[in-house]
């Protein structure tokens, strides 16, 4: 039996709103979830934790991002690990929006997968 992998192009997902100035692309595997990660400059500021290990990939634009209380200027090209139940949050720096994928482990059943977009908004 072959097994069936649900391969995605995440320009065929939907945004999904965070919160002003954050929004995201969720997809799961069977024990990890990835998110692909917009944030504005000015954006509310969320310091949080949760259970889960969290690396982090910038792919463009800059953040300070604060954890555990030590701040690290990352920046396109920029990864970082962040353990489990460590309190977090970025900050986007300079003009432009900071895009990064964060990849949890375990899965974050609370996030939603994002819809696949319409045939219409290709």
């Amino acid at each position: 039996m072959k097994t069936i992998i649900d391969a995605i192009n995440w320009d065929d997902l939907e945004w999904e709103t965070v919160r002003p100035g954050l929004r995201r692309k969720t997809y799961h595997g069977q024990n990890v979830t990835i998110t692909y990660n917009e944030a504005l400059p000015g954006m509310e500021l969320f310091p949080h934790s949760h259970v889960h290990e969290q690396l982090v990939y910038w792919l463009s634009g800059s953040s300070n991002f604060t954890v555990d209380g030590v701040v690290y200027p990352m920046k396109a090209g920029s990864v970082m690990a962040i353990p489990p139940n460590v309190q977090h949050f970025g900050n986007t720096t300079g003009n432009e929006p900071a895009v990064n994928i964060d990849v949890f482990v375990p899965i974050r059943p609370e996030y939603k997968a994002s819809k696949r977009k319409s045939m219409d908004q290709k």
